[in-house]
């Protein structure tokens, strides 16, 4: 009986940690907020999102870029309606300007962005309506 309880409070024991080593992991993660359009129709893009800094975690080891083609064939996007000129820009605050030099022509965006840094990566699909207006 004694063994057995002393086997209990080791699985207990290496399931908190392995809990802790979960959550400290998703403390120091990245959280991609929601777009936000600025252009219309017929407008160069321009967008925005915030993103939100944990422990140990700052936007200046951060790129941010369109996800490779074998990610988007992957995950089963359409990359084809967006445009290939597009710019990431982050500043200090998190907040990530989004642009292209083109006007967009299609009303519907869905794209996949990749964000990396040393201690992971992040992909976070977007679907937009652009207004015509």
């Amino acid at each position: 009986m004694k063994q057995l309880i002393t086997l209990l409070n080791r699985c207990r024991t290496i399931a908190f940690i392995g809990w802790l080593i979960l959550v400290s992991g998703e403390l120091s993660a990245l959280e991609v907020g929601e777009l936000r359009m600025l252009s219309h129709l017929g407008e160069p893009l321009s967008a925005q999102l915030q993103l939100n800094e944990h422990e140990e975690f700052n936007t200046q080891n951060l790129t941010i870029k369109l996800a490779p083609a074998e990610i988007v064939k992957k995950i089963g996007a359409d990359g084809a309606s967006f445009p290939q000129d597009i710019r990431f820009s982050v500043d200090s605050n998190g907040l990530v300007k989004i642009t292209t030099g083109r006007a967009l022509k299609e009303p519907y965006l869905n794209f996949i962005v990749q964000f990396r840094w040393p201690e992971g990566e992040l992909y976070k699909e977007f679907s937009v309506l652009v207004d015509p207006d």
